[in-house]
């Protein structure tokens, strides 16, 4: 079998497979390019696989993922979120977290905490001298809170997406605050903004 022939072989069996595993979603990804299905194989196979096709390559800033028709560049990150005591309170724990888990994130740590005053100035520094912060304050240390480290690629982004704005009033259905938030205030979930934020925010929470 020459190199060509095993190319389309492979190229051919992971787009199946993609299919397959995409479920309800079949004819959603039938669609997809061939750059856009390589970068779903980034997402499946998360260390470092060589295959003919496409690779992905371990680098210090990522993975690098080569198809047919393009190379990009996936950002493995690591980011920090809170699901504060309005999610404890209702019982939405497991369900925020097997919404990232089914995205393809990781948890890689999680504890469960009581915010004091002290630790809620520490972790919003930046609104402390702002109006609304004595709500927010009474808020967060009103209940315990699950604090969380997901992994993946592009994470920081991703999450935030899936998140969605801060008023779950405004916020667009599908996202987490869309469906299950109605203020901005008690919207459910933090998550780091930045990788600055992500990188302060996990040290105070984990160290």
């Amino acid at each position: 079998m020459n190199l060509d022939t095993q190319k389309n072989v492979i190229w051919k069996y992971f787009t199946v497979k993609r299919l397959a595993l995409a479920g309800q979603n079949r004819q959603k990804w039938a669609n997809k390019d061939a750059a856009g299905l390589g970068r779903d194989l980034c997402y499946i196979f998360p260390h470092p696989v060589e295959i003919v096709i496409s690779a992905i390559v371990d680098e210090s800033n990522g993975l690098t993922c080569r198809t047919k028709s393009a190379s990009f560049t996936l950002t493995m990150e690591r980011t920090l979120i809170l699901l504060k005591p309005d999610t404890v309170e209702r019982q939405l724990i497991g369900t925020m977290l097997s919404r990232f888990e089914q995205k393809g994130l990781k948890i890689v740590a999680m504890r469960m905490l009581q915010f004091t005053p002290e630790l809620a100035r520490k972790h919003y520094v930046d609104h402390v001298d702002k109006p609304f912060y004595p709500g927010l304050e009474t808020y967060i240390t009103s209940g315990p809170v699950v604090a969380a480290i997901l992994e993946g690629a592009e994470a920081i982004a991703i999450v935030r997406r899936m998140i969605g704005p801060t008023n779950g009033a405004e916020a667009p259905s599908g996202t987490i605050r869309g469906d299950f938030a109605m203020s901005s205030q008690r919207n459910l979930v933090h998550a780091s903004d930045s990788p600055a934020a992500a990188e302060r925010e996990m040290a105070i929470f984990f160290g």
